[in-house]
């Protein structure tokens, strides 16, 4: 599979106006020109979700103390990392439809 194959399926598949499938697929895209699509998909899924952890410390470090000061912004601050853990979900999903079509093709 090319590079531009997988960028266009991701594009054409996961649009969406869902915060956290735009994100994963914004990381999938982004980790496929980085990667090459054929290495990405040989680098198991659990390698990947680090950059995921990343993310979630960074908007917890960024904006705890903010977000702690009442149960509106602890709200907030809940549902930011529950999108941080559907994007999880979301890239995994990306990368394993993926790997489907790039076996289908071969």
């Amino acid at each position: 599979m090319k590079n531009i194959d997988a960028t266009w399926f991701v594009m054409m598949n996961y649009k969406s106006r869902v915060p956290s499938t735009r994100l994963a697929a914004q990381f999938a895209v982004q980790d496929i020109i980085e990667f090459d699509v054929d290495s990405w998909l040989d680098i198991p899924i659990h390698e990947h979700l680090g950059q995921f952890v990343s993310l979630g410390r960074k908007i917890a470090e960024d904006n705890f103390d903010e977000f702690m000061k009442n149960k509106k912004h602890q709200r907030k601050f809940m549902d930011a990392n529950l999108r941080v853990s559907d994007t999880m979900v979301k890239y995994a999903e990306i990368h394993h439809k993926l790997k489907e079509k790039s076996m289908s093709e071969r």
